[in-house]
């Protein structure tokens, strides 16, 4: 049988391989765990909007498909306004209107548009 540690130089021992190993093993469940503390959060989310879509029907009267078409009318402004480029007031260069700051001279675009407070 090969010792490939030895082999390479390494001076690895079996008991360094697997202390590795263990925490290698820690690190993939503590992801796992995140990943469930973050799946529980997004159920949570989808369940509070569920709420939200339906007192919204009530208090309304709009019906499901008016509510999906002002939805898919919002992602479509959103995708637009992605794409739009605006002057940065402090340096005039041309920038994503998207973007929080001007990648040239770090000016604060916020200021100058009404921020939704939905945005991320």
């Amino acid at each position: 049988m090969t010792d490939f540690s030895s082999m390479y130089g390494g001076n690895s021992s079996k008991e360094e391989t697997e202390r590795g190993a263990l925490k290698s093993s820690d690190v993939v469940d503590e992801f796992i765990r995140r990943i469930a503390v973050i799946e529980n959060k997004l159920n949570r989310i989808a369940l509070i909007s569920e709420v939200q879509w339906e007192i919204l029907k009530q208090v309304t009267s709009f019906t499901d498909e008016q509510l999906t078409d002002r939805i898919e009318s919002l992602v479509q402004e959103k995708e637009n306004n992605a794409k739009t480029k605006v002057t940065c007031p402090k340096c005039s260069q041309r920038t994503f209107e998207k973007n929080r700051k001007c990648i040239y001279c770090g000016m604060d675009l916020n200021v100058q548009k009404k921020v939704n407070p939905f945005d991320i």
